[in-house]
């Protein structure tokens, strides 16, 4: 199995992982609850606006990995 279908199939396997319930802050969960819907539905926005960064970073380091492959 080449090493692109490796790290390949590791993406997919991550992306279809079932939920981390225990990764939640409580502190964070009651918060957000007593703050209302608006609060929750910003929250949840920030979180997605945070994991933009880190998968260009990886996409960028797999991307010059394999254009600089001899």
């Amino acid at each position: 199995m080449s090493g692109l279908r490796k790290i390949l199939l590791a993406v997919i396997l991550g992306g279809v992982a079932s939920d981390a319930h225990a990764q939640g802050c409580a502190m964070c969960l009651a918060s957000a609850m007593s703050q209302g819907h608006k609060a929750m539905q910003a929250m949840n926005l920030g979180i997605l606006v945070l994991l933009i960064p880190p998968f260009l970073i990886i996409g960028g380091i797999l991307t010059f990995t394999f254009l600089r492959r001899p």
